[in-house]
């Protein structure tokens, strides 16, 4: 009985410490890869501002082939707004918000599941003849002290996407 009550009083303390420290960490998060592309900036940008080519190369769109996307607005540029619903990635909306001629392309993402919006944007210059590429995901998980914790999870998935995604659209550009 002495043993069940000390297990029981070492369980609070941890998740007493765990829930106390919870409020030294941030609820924001920022995701950032990049890659080079061996084309120039007009190419690669005009193939990001172009929702329909998402399916070529996005992480979450190319993983199955029976997805189905609508778009609103025109296909490319500001307020253009694509919608998918898939068994494998879940049902989404990214929406492009603003976008500056071969230097940026500002985007809002919200997926079915997940009660935070992300903020996102694409970066574009020249490199050596080529195209640096980075994308970036920016959010706010909420005061949650679970969610707290989520972030250091955030960083792999969505960093992982993100690889994968700039990868792919490498290989769509360059061929």
């Amino acid at each position: 009985m002495k043993i069940f009550r000390n297990v029981i009083i070492i369980f609070i303390v941890i998740i007493t410490i765990l829930w106390g420290l919870s409020f030294l960490l941030s609820s924001k998060y920022t995701v950032e890869r990049s890659i080079i592309i061996a084309a120039p900036v007009d190419s690669v940008f005009s193939y990001v501002s172009d929702l329909k080519k998402w399916k070529y190369w996005s992480p979450w769109l190319s993983v199955e082939s029976d997805t189905s996307i609508n778009y609103s607005f025109s296909t490319s540029g500001d307020k253009t707004r694509m919608k998918w619903k898939s068994l494998k990635s879940g049902d989404g909306e990214v929406s492009i918000i603003t976008t500056v001629p071969n230097q940026r392309i500002t985007y809002s993402l919200k997926v079915e599941g997940f009660e935070t919006h992300q903020r996102g944007e694409f970066l574009f210059g020249n490199f050596n003849g080529s195209t640096r590429v980075k994308w970036i995901d920016k959010g706010d998980l909420g005061p949650s002290p679970m969610s707290k914790y989520y972030i250091v999870v955030i960083e792999n998935m969505i960093g992982s996407d993100f690889d994968r995604g700039l990868h792919n659209l490498k290989r769509a550009v360059e061929k």
